[in-house]
């Protein structure tokens, strides 16, 4: 992993339905939160998001894609300068199964 891609993961505020059924706030190296829907969950995300100069928010949906919810003094993600044979949707899914996999194993 690139020292960029390292900055920005710690940076990064990850929302997800737990194993449990709890909606998970879960930023790199720290513990997770628990919060009862996702309503909350992401309004506390985006709480802790705005507390720091540099950060984003990051939905995990349960059909595995992600979804930036904010982003506050990073540079826009940037689409893929062509498309893939395996389609954006397969591949977004597969990188937000692997988070979410991390982000549990924390």
């Amino acid at each position: 992993m690139k020292l960029e891609e390292i900055a920005v993961a710690e940076k990064t505020f990850h929302v997800y339905r737990a194993k449990s059924g709890n909606w998970t706030v879960k930023k790199a190296g720290t513990k997770a939160t628990d919060f009862s829907n996702q309503q909350d969950a992401l309004k506390a995300a985006r709480s802790y998001a705005r507390s720091r100069s540099q950060s984003q928010v990051v939905l995990h949906m349960a059909d595995g894609q992600s979804v930036i919810k904010e982003i506050h003094g990073l540079p826009p993600v940037q689409r893929p300068p062509r498309e893939s044979s395996l389609g954006t949707a397969t591949i977004s899914r597969v990188i937000s199964d692997t988070l979410r996999k991390r982000l549990e194993a924390l």
